[in-house]
């Protein structure tokens, strides 16, 4: 009788060390799903804010892009919450605004990306002038954002947004 509870009891602490073990084992994979889930939730944001500036632009004689990214808000062609990355939980607006293109622009013109801190320094969603949304790896992404030239080919600067 007592050697069949000593059994219980290492059988019961067994499976309850394996079962959170198992649980340890899965959560970062689960957790590494639901940052790429939001990374893409991040690209579908930004491909939206493109929709609505290309929206924006039909109606603009030169095909140009808002110069005040509010612009896109105000006519309804966006809302505020695609103006926020679900990763970034400190800023109304995880989004930086190169301003000053159009519809006539350079289709590989980066036109808006995301605050290089939003998603861990892995990288970041970048919007190019064509709409098509991609997400870069660090370093490449620093590099990508250092070379943003404004249209009149001066360095562009975060704090222009």
């Amino acid at each position: 009788l007592t050697g069949m509870a000593i059994g219980g009891i290492c059988t019961g602490t067994v499976g309850l060390l394996t079962s959170a073990m198992i649980v340890a084992i899965l959560l970062a994979p689960l957790s590494r799903a639901s940052e790429l889930s939001k990374r893409t939730v991040c690209s579908a944001n930004l491909y939206g804010i493109g929709q609505a500036m290309y929206l924006y632009a039909q109606y603009e004689e030169d095909g140009a892009y808002p110069d005040d990214i509010d612009k896109i808000l105000d006519a309804g062609y966006s809302t505020p919450r695609q103006f926020t990355c679900p990763s970034d939980q400190q800023n109304a607006s995880s989004y930086h605004y190169v301003p000053g293109y159009g519809t006539n622009s350079d289709p590989t013109q980066i036109i808006m990306y995301e605050d290089p801190s939003v998603h861990g320094g892995e990288g970041g969603n970048v919007l190019y002038q064509d709409c098509h949304v991609t997400f870069v790896k660090s370093p490449q992404f620093e590099q990508l954002i250092d070379a943003i030239t404004l249209p009149d080919g001066s360095p562009y600067t975060p704090e222009e947004d």
